[in-house]
């Protein structure tokens, strides 16, 4: 994305932007929250290459360049649309909705880079690695770890007079997505907090880090052109070497426990101290490569090694350097016909005609692992759930409704996995204990009487929003007498009062695949009533009764209900987005924008060559 944009802006290659809409394509459709941020570090490259690029052409107009930059970005926004439109579409019905529960300023800036970690760019068992660390983030399963080399090389950078504008655009974007690292940890992160559209609805800030180190990189690479043109002065070189080894010295002496102890956290203070050893080691290594990497330096640096011998030297120790860190965040696993192999519990639920849901009430299997049997699982983790499927399972207290009978009821649930044998009411066993490939043990049990994923509901009432999940679970409300409706619903229907009438007709799903469902009713109902099914519903769910289009609503908090003529007899359900096929659309139109972008200009430049 940098290079092509300089491309294009500084040596005015107009086949660059059309490039640069693909580039930004991909950009936008790997991760939202890196895209974000990615976006704002080439808008910042894009006003340096147009303002104050020493390089750029002479007599280039900045607006020009920047206007066709801004154009670019819309064409490969637009190629994304297909994905972009539906997610934009879903953030409403999302966790992290306005007043949703991951929403707010303690949500928004967890997981952050604290300051006090800064350490680890250099050391990383400063704050501990893995199991070992004690720094403030509930977990860390990465370092920031940049190595000796990368930082030194970065540091010499710092006094090139050549590119001095371009040493200083990088310093400073390296700065400011430090501290977008650090998120609330800093007062710098709040006023873009506040005033970034959708900024409040991305966490872990610690991520922008990618940002730090890749125009440190950029610096080293400059800092190594400088050693290897022998441009650094020789004091600077020994003050730049010598606090890098004065530091790694104190380490290795043990001399850098106590600021470590002085950063924690009281809570954390035992963490601290079980790490000791493990910095002091981590010091030890260190302290190797910062010799090591010195010694190629200054030989460089002075002439006593040929420049690709010195390339190759430091490339060599830096590379060690590096794996000695990374290598233990490598997990090495059996393939996953062994990883994932089928036991009793899952090949007996895996013959089980959809649709049904299981429930894993021992984690037997883990938060996500029955997704890969393709077994329907109430719980699991994705983080995309809808926000009202959270609500009704009370997903902040620990999905405490998810068990209860109601919901249970609601949700279709078929199957209860426990770790052991145990009385389950209304349910048998039907697999007895078995061992799993993850160690762990697990047992099925089945409903005594298979659920309704589709039933026939006679009466509606409507309810306010915090209303409505209260009421489902009372073990008073029959789930099968009434649906409960948003009191915004424009539904009709008559409110109901209990007690509830029962509908004598019966539903059942005769064919079932995801994003499409028939339901077909024996017997018939003389008034109006409610089909309730056990689907999240969502606004691209869309019904025809009897051939006829069909009404399809909220219900029960998160549920689907379509309203039901007298009589009716056959219910087409199928989801189906308009918004997705108007993305298509888009996405085809700027795919062949981006294309003549890139080839129309790309042709004319040989023909004038």
């Amino acid at each position: 994305a940098f290079w092509v944009l300089m491309r294009a802006i500084r040596e005015q290659k107009m086949w660059a932007y059309g490039a640069f809409a693909f580039v930004c394509a991909l950009l936008i459709l790997g991760h939202y929250h890196m895209a974000y941020f990615l976006f704002l570090a080439l808008g910042m490259w894009a006003l340096y290459l147009a303002f104050w690029d020493s390089e750029r052409a002479p007599g280039s107009n900045p607006f020009v360049a920047l206007g066709l930059s801004a154009v670019a970005v819309g064409v490969g926004l637009g190629i994304t649309a297909l994905q972009v439109l539906p997610f934009f579409e879903y953030i409403p019905f999302s966790p992290r909705a306005e007043g949703g529960p991951n929403t707010g300023w303690e949500f928004a800036t967890s997981y952050a880079f604290p300051p006090s970690e800064v350490f680890t760019m250099l050391l990383p068992e400063f704050n501990g690695v893995l199991d070992k660390y004690w720094g403030s983030n509930p977990i860390k399963f990465h370092t920031e770890y940049m190595g000796f080399l990368p930082l030194a090389l970065a540091a010499l950078a710092l006094g090139d007079a050549t590119r001095r504008r371009l040493v200083i655009a990088l310093t400073v974007g390296a700065v400011v997505f430090l501290f977008f690292s650090f998120g609330g940890h800093t007062p710098f992160y709040r006023p873009f907090f506040e005033l970034l559209p959708l900024l409040k609805k991305i966490r872990a800030m610690g991520m922008v880090f990618y940002l730090v180190a890749f125009p440190v990189s950029l610096l080293a690479a400059i800092g190594l052109d400088r050693v290897l043109s022998r441009a650094v002065p020789m004091r600077t070189l020994l003050i730049v070497l010598g606090g890098f080894t004065a530091f790694t010295v104190l380490g290795a002496a043990g001399a850098l426990q106590g600021l470590a102890s002085s950063l924690a956290v009281p809570e954390r203070a035992e963490y601290v101290l079980a790490n000791a050893p493990e910095l002091q080691k981590g010091a030890v290594r260190l302290l190797v490569f910062v010799l090591l990497g010195s010694a190629a330096l200054f030989a460089a640096a002075t002439g006593r090694l040929k420049p690709a011998v010195s390339v190759v030297a430091m490339v060599a120790i830096m590379s060690i350097d590096l794996w000695s860190i990374d290598r233990i965040f490598y997990q090495f696993s059996p393939r996953a016909d062994v990883l994932f192999a089928d036991d009793a519990v899952t090949t007996h639920m895996q013959k089980t005609k959809e649709p049904y849901r299981a429930i894993d009430a021992g984690n037997s299997y883990g938060q996500s692992i029955l997704m890969k049997y393709r077994i329907p699982n109430v719980l699991g983790y994705h983080g995309f759930e809808l926000r009202t499927y959270d609500e009704l399972g009370a997903q902040r207290e620990g999905w405490r409704n998810i068990t209860s009978p109601n919901v249970m009821d609601l949700l279709a649930v078929r199957y209860v996995i426990l770790p052991d044998t145990q009385s389950i009411p209304g349910f048998h066993k039907v697999v007895d204990k078995t061992a799993t490939a993850f160690g762990t043990t697990a047992t099925l049990y089945e409903r005594d009487t298979v659920p309704a994923y589709a039933r026939v509901v006679l009466n509606a009432a409507k309810v306010p929003a915090d209303q409505t999940v209260p009421t489902l679970i009372d073990p008073r409300f029959p789930v099968n007498g009434a649906v409960l409706l948003p009191d915004t619903s424009t539904s009709s229907s008559p409110q109901a009062q209990p007690p509830f009438a029962m509908a004598t007709a019966k539903a059942a799903v005769t064919t079932w695949a995801p994003g499409r469902m028939t339901v077909a009713i024996t017997g018939a109902e003389t008034q109006p009533s409610h089909l309730l099914v056990s689907e999240n519903w969502y606004p691209d769910w869309k019904a025809t009764v009897d051939g006829k289009p069909g009404v399809v609503r909220r219900a029960n908090h998160t549920l689907i209900s379509v309203d039901l003529p007298p009589g009716a007899k056959t219910i087409e359900l199928v989801f189906d987005s308009d918004t997705y096929a108007k993305g298509k659309m888009i996405s085809l139109v700027a795919l062949v924008i981006a294309t003549l972008m890139t080839l129309i200009p790309a042709f004319a430049s040989r023909r004038t060559a």
